[in-house]
């Protein structure tokens, strides 16, 4: 099944399986945000093993409207 050009958020994407689901859909052709809490690491190693472009960072609690 194939994703071009579409968005796809995934939540904890900054390691384990999260890292792995965001990795199959950019290689399927979506554009990914990788989310995290708060690992900035995570989140570039992700966004570094991520397929084609067009990827975003968004850190933050997506139990917490502050955030």
């Amino acid at each position: 099944m194939r994703f071009d050009h579409k968005k796809v958020l995934v939540t904890g994407a900054t390691r384990g399986i999260g890292r792995e689901i965001a990795r199959r859909f950019a290689a399927a052709g979506a554009h990914i945000v990788v989310h995290g809490h708060a690992n900035r690491a995570g989140a570039k190693k992700t966004m570094e093993s991520l397929a084609g472009d067009g990827h975003l960072i968004v850190l933050g609690d997506v139990g917490d409207s502050a955030t």
